[in-house]
């Protein structure tokens, strides 16, 4: 039980039915944690120390503003622990749309096809591009974008050259959570239309007419060199 006496501090400048929604939240968060058997209380080691908690509340609405529930969630402090000894590793607890379509690809099928990455750039009158690009898995769509860029750019190698690097990223992340499953691919191609783009992303050494370039996109340059990824040319008409 929650002894709302003992712990009033949590309840500072909460009016009187604040405080009584939030205590009804959370004692059934405490009771989800006693039902799911989340804890086992021991004994503190000697020499180490306790990592510290807090609640956190939210209100969850309805289309209208109207709060339809009200929720407390007990989280660490994460700024105390130590990795290696309180987690091995981090993870989101909402898994992405992507990641649930590439488990639900492998579970049905045993063919190892790598995935592969298309991008391509389209350009309107006014004289702003629209790039977009798309992550294949065994000929199936795991993701996709599509952007309308703020600026007019001053060569058409320069929208080519960040999209590229954004499929890298992807591509990287794709080969990441394949790996988790034990599936192994070595280097994933990624077809572009443009063959300046292909050009500056083969060649590690910086011009002074790539300068332009924004430096946090030529990570492109190193996965290349390493042999995760390549740059293809696929012709595009309109």
């Amino acid at each position: 039980m929650f002894d709302a006496k003992a712990d009033d501090g949590y309840f500072l400048g909460y009016s009187f039915v604040s405080k009584a929604f939030r205590l009804d939240a959370i004692q059934e968060e405490l009771n989800q944690f006693h039902g799911n058997k989340v804890w086992t209380l021991v004994q503190l080691p000697r020499g180490n120390i306790a990592i510290g908690s807090k609640w956190m509340f939210r209100n969850k609405k309805d289309e209208l503003g109207t709060v339809i529930r009200n929720k407390a969630r007990l989280v660490a402090h994460g700024f105390s622990q130590k990795e290696g000894l309180n987690f091995n590793e981090t993870f989101a607890p909402v898994a992405r749309m992507k990641a649930i379509k590439i488990f639900l690809d492998i579970s049905v099928q045993s063919k190892r096809i790598p995935p592969h990455s298309y991008e391509d750039n389209l350009y309107v009158p006014e004289g702003k591009s629209t790039s977009g690009a798309c992550q294949l898995l065994r000929g199936k769509l795991v993701c996709w974008s599509a952007k309308k860029h703020q600026l007019v750019a001053m060569f058409s190698v320069k929208v080519e050259y960040v999209v590229a690097a954004r499929c890298c990223a992807n591509i990287l992340w794709m080969k990441s959570q394949l790996t988790d499953y034990g599936i192994h691919y070595k280097t994933v191609p990624i077809f572009c239309d443009n063959i300046s783009a292909i050009a500056i992303s083969n060649n590690p050494v910086l011009h002074s007419r790539t300068k332009y370039l924004d430096i946090k996109y030529h990570f492109i340059r190193d996965y290349i060199l390493k042999g995760d990824t390549e740059l293809h040319f696929i012709p595009n008409k309109y």
